[in-house]
């Protein structure tokens, strides 16, 4: 049975469309075996575990102060004077066709379906980069969120108006005039849209639309006032007076339920897609913390429930912030050990990504910090 084989046996054991997320030990507490294959599985067959050696070895090579994994065959490294570039698993940087130069851009995102989005100093705008150097037609203007492109299109802002969709062929369909933004399609087949009301333009309502164009009719009569993406099946929306409440939402429509009352939050300014089974949210006094479908607050191993600052899960943990301290938190709410069995406190932290955190444990020192709590010296601090 190789990788892919297992992946899908132990998909259907674990009756979850996400391999990465894990239940909790106690849902599986009378087959402890169940919880190691998983564990053991997830380890062989992690392909960031069997990259880190390899961007240590490019990132001192070329002198780079970050490397992160390989996508579509490139890696996104940050120079020492926190520029970007683009480096393949031989150690080449990607060179512009015309001037035989690497490419060095001030701003960039990695490769998803054979393009990156790169920031161009030039005329400040965003155009996509394809894996053989050369750019995709057309420019868009720079947003909060990058654009990635995503089954085959790219949700882009064209105008300071105009927002549609770019494809990987480089054709453009334009978004209606009444919207005023547009998301990408997650893998649940919806797209989020903000529209403006009437002929008011302060005034913005959002909708979930499937690939046919078709709106996600959900069942409740007042509008959205906010909403975010789906992700695992469901997605966070704030409707509007008289509640003002924060609820899930499935892909048919359906109003998360615990019992026969429906979720409501009313404490969130913000909540962010799920992931690893919670959402982070931001309270309207600038905490954060985690919550659940069922509406309960993640709890970390001493009782603290909010944080100053918090990123989301990935990989299986998240980097949380109290009492001016960083730690790294898994889903159960415990801190992230070192080598020594003593809980890792570090100075600055950013959120998992391709397998490692950056991290910084002493003033103008960092370091990755990878899932097992082990520590590893990189690029220009390598010894």
């Amino acid at each position: 049975m190789d990788c892919n084989e297992l992946t899908i046996f132990l998909q259907k054991v674990l009756d979850n469309e996400d391999l990465i997320y894990r239940p909790d030990d106690d849902q599986l507490e009378e087959v402890p075996e169940l919880l190691t294959l998983i564990d053991e599985f997830a380890e062989k067959c992690d392909p960031y575990n069997r990259n880190i050696e390899l961007r240590l070895e490019i990132s001192k090579k070329l002198d780079l102060h970050h490397l992160g994994d390989f996508h579509d065959g490139w890696a996104l490294g940050t120079t020492p004077e926190a520029k970007k570039c683009f480096v393949n698993k031989q150690g080449d940087q990607m060179i512009d066709p015309e001037t035989k130069n690497p490419y060095v851009f001030e701003l960039a995102d990695r490769f998803s379906e054979g393009f990156a989005a790169v920031y161009c100093y030039w005329d400040g705008k965003i155009r996509f980069l394809k894996t053989d150097g050369t750019f995709l037609p057309g420019e868009f203007y720079y947003e909060v969120d990058w654009p990635r492109f995503s089954n085959g299109y790219a949700a882009v802002q064209k105008t300071s108006i105009e927002w549609g969709y770019l494809y990987t062929t480089g054709n453009y369909q334009k978004a209606d005039d009444q919207v005023t933004k547009l998301w990408n399609y997650t893998k649940e087949g919806f797209a989020r849209r903000s529209v403006t009301v009437g002929n008011n333009v302060q005034a913005t309502r959002f909708h979930f639309y499937d690939k046919d164009n078709n709106q996600l009719d959900i069942e409740i009569e007042q509008g959205l006032v906010q909403a975010s993406d789906f992700s695992e099946g469901y997605a966070p929306v704030m409707y509007a007076a008289p509640s003002y409440a924060w609820s899930f939402v499935d892909t048919e429509g359906k109003l998360y339920r615990k019992g026969t009352e429906i979720v409501k939050l009313r404490n969130a300014a913000d909540i962010n897609p799920q992931r690893f089974g919670w959402f982070k949210f931001r309270t309207f006094d600038d905490n954060f913390g985690f919550v659940n479908l069922k509406g309960e607050t993640l709890k970390d191993e001493f009782g603290n429930r909010l944080f100053r600052v918090v990123t989301d899960f990935s990989d299986g943990l998240a980097i949380v912030t109290r009492d001016n301290k960083t730690y790294a938190m898994d889903t159960t709410g415990k801190y992230l050990r070192g080598e020594d069995g003593k809980i890792l406190e570090f100075n600055y932290g950013e959120g998992f990504e391709d397998g490692v955190a950056l991290i910084s444990l002493n003033s103008g020192e960092f370091w990755y910090l990878t899932k097992k709590g082990k520590l590893i010296k990189f690029g220009n601090n390598q010894q």
